[in-house]
């Protein structure tokens, strides 16, 4: 088997289908499985997909959040390369063989990725800087920012650059991650203990450690609807900053000393008291992220 697709799907029937037919519809001249994990939906997805014989499909019992639900994918997967494919996305020409095509020619140290695209066929968000405490110390600044001048000059938005040529990035979205087993092997999968948010670009971190390189590259073509298969699970927006922010601050633990980390969580939560009691959630919504930021580290 030269590719093993994995898709986590979560209430979002409808578009991972779509994801699928766009699947057999575009693919050719390449072996290859799609392995659907259903993380418990009750939009019918299960009976919806046990009726297609293409796919493989794998039924949680629980929302295990989207790393472990990859995972377990992973773990079944026959494939000499895996694609961790968001359910939200779909092909718009053989994606998967010029993915493949350019993993064989450039060698099994690296992993792959392409510029995603909307559904006006426009560049979005495909890729990302890792994240630091000094970025995202920055990132708490910046509602002040847009309230004292001074502040403005450190509130610089992050912008990507698009290149026709093969790109070296620090991380590729979870969206669109074509894997060599060889780099699971070494690197091992997806770290568990994030639910939503990171997991990706943690998995990456780690790659660096290991040598690998992450390459994004022009050609293949495909639309991402982006956060309509995460809001199933993050929902209205402060439901999605506690994951987020949990996530996050997992991240800083993992890979910043004790000290450095008790340091940013206590400048971050100071930095993200007053945005949070001056903004329009309800009064519980504020008490819960408050209880995050200011948890017992």
């Amino acid at each position: 088997m030269d590719v093993s697709i994995i898709i986590v799907n979560y209430n979002t029937r409808e578009i991972t289908s779509q994801c699928i037919e766009s699947i057999y519809e575009q693919t050719d001249n390449i072996t290859f499985e799609v392995i659907l994990i259903d993380n418990n939906s009750t939009d019918g997805s299960v009976e919806f997909f046990s009726n297609d014989k293409r796919i493989k499909l794998i039924q949680n019992r629980e929302n295990s959040g989207f790393g472990h639900a990859n995972n377990i994918g992973i773990k079944k997967a026959s494939g000499k390369y895996i694609f961790c494919l968001n359910s939200d996305t779909f092909l718009l020409n053989n994606a998967i063989k010029m993915l493949y095509d350019f993993a064989e020619s450039y060698g099994k140290n690296a992993v792959f990725g392409t510029w995603l695209l909307d559904n006006q066929e426009k560049i979005i968000h495909s890729y990302g800087k890792f994240p630091s405490i000094k970025t995202e110390l920055y990132n708490a600044l910046r509602v002040y920012g847009q309230r004292i001048p001074y502040l403005s000059k450190y509130c610089i938005e992050y912008t990507e650059i698009f290149s026709e040529e093969p790109k070296l990035v620090d991380y590729i979205i979870g969206a669109d991650m074509f894997i060599p087993r060889y780099v699971i092997e070494i690197s091992g999968m997806f770290d568990e203990r994030y639910f939503m948010y990171c997991e990706d670009t943690d998995w990456q971190k780690r790659m660096v450690e290991k040598g690998i390189e992450r390459i994004l590259i022009n050609g293949p073509k495909i639309v991402h609807s982006e956060s309509k298969s995460s809001s199933k699970e993050g929902g209205k927006s402060m439901k999605k900053n506690l994951l987020s922010t949990k996530a996050m601050f997992l991240y800083m633990k993992k890979h910043y000393h004790n000290t450095n980390y008790l340091f940013f969580r206590t400048l971050y939560a100071l930095l993200r008291l007053f945005p949070t009691l001056s903004n329009e959630y309800t009064c519980k919504e504020k008490s819960e992220y408050l209880k995050l930021l200011f948890a017992i580290i």
